[in-house]
């Protein structure tokens, strides 16, 4: 709502909700998904994940998300 009406400077408060994005793979088809997987942990502990989570969500990774690891 901020960027719609900045004048509006609203803070927020709580987040209603998070957002949890899955990817499917084929059955058997490992080395693919160990690759994704790799991809993630990566990118979960040099913090890029975060900044494209916050970029496109507005808030950080949930903590049940990195601490999933």
């Amino acid at each position: 709502m901020n960027e719609r009406n900045p004048k509006l400077e609203l803070e927020q408060k709580f987040v209603l909700k998070q957002i949890q994005f899955g990817i499917g793979v084929r059955k058997g088809d490992d080395n693919l998904k160990n690759w994704i997987n790799d991809w993630i942990q990566a990118n979960l502990k040099n913090g890029k994940l975060n900044e494209l989570y916050k970029q496109d969500i507005g808030t950080d990774l949930p903590e049940e998300i990195i601490n999933a690891q």
